[in-house]
C-alpha cells in the first residue's frame, strides 16, 4: 500500500522528464535501424548497382552520418536525465526520511540504538 502510494507520488513529481528521457531513448533506438539500411543503400551505391546520380551517394554518406550523430545526442542525453531523475528520487527520499526523523519525539527515540 506504501510502496504504491510512493511510486504514484514519484511519478507524479517526475512524470515529465520521465517522458522526455523515454522519448530521446525511442529516437535513439529508430536510428540505430537507420544506420544499417543507410549503409546497405551506399554499399549498392558504390558497386555501381544503382542508377543515381552522384549526389545521391553524398546524401546517403550525410544521412549516416547525421543519423548516428543525433542517436549518439539522444542517447547521451537520455542517460543523463537518467541519472540526474535518479539522483533527484534519492535525494527527496533521503529528505523526506530526515524529516520524518526530526518529527519523531525525542522521548519515544530513547529505546533505538544510535
Amino acid at each position: 500500500s506504501h510502496r504504491r502510494i510512493l511510486w504514484k507520488i514519484f511519478f507524479t513529481l517526475f512524470r515529465r522528464d520521465l517522458f522526455v528521457s523515454f522519448i530521446l531513448h525511442f529516437i535513439y533506438a529508430a536510428l540505430r535501424f537507420v544506420g544499417p539500411f543507410l549503409l546497405n543503400k551506399l554499399v549498392l551505391f558504390v558497386e555501381g548497382q544503382t542508377d543515381e546520380p552522384d549526389s545521391y551517394g553524398y546524401w546517403l554518406a550525410f544521412g549516416l552520418g547525421a543519423s548516428q550523430a543525433v542517436a549518439t545526442l539522444c542517447f547521451t542525453l537520455s542517460d543523463y536525465m537518467a541519472v540526474s531523475i535518479g539522483l533527484r528520487v534519492r535525494s527527496t527520499l533521503s529528505s523526506a526520511v530526515f524529516k520524518q526523523l526530526l518529527e519523531i519525539d525525542p522521548i519515544g527515540r530513547q529505546g533505538t540504538s544510535q
